[in-house]
């Protein structure tokens, strides 16, 4: 994957709305409809698929998804998390808000 420091920890990101999408046994099957590729996420994805229905910053994603998930580090599991927005962002499923925080921008 790119560079997962790319996202500012501070910047949202929300589900797009060109989609359908259920769950199933607790794992998330999509359908973008754009291209109308299938997505299908395991149970960690389908929990930050689920949180990213609502606009949400990277810092509350990773430290749910840690909460959730704490047999792994806090730095793996933010660069998992990470990872897994990229991806996320890159098939057109979700999309980074404006940062606001003047702390960020340069």
């Amino acid at each position: 994957m790119g560079d997962t420091e790319s996202i500012p920890v501070t910047a949202a990101v929300v589900a797009t709305e060109d989609h359908l999408a259920t769950t199933i046994d607790g794992e998330t099957v999509l359908l973008e409809l754009e291209s109308g590729t299938y997505y299908g996420f395991n149970e960690v994805g389908s929990h930050l698929w689920e949180l990213v229905q609502e606009p949400r910053t990277v810092e509350s994603l990773c430290e749910t998804i840690h909460a959730a998930y704490d047999d792994v580090s806090a730095e793996q599991c933010r660069r998992d998390v990470r990872d897994i927005l990229h991806e996320m962002i890159d098939a057109g499923l979700i999309e980074v808000e404006a940062d606001n925080n003047p702390a960020t921008q340069e």
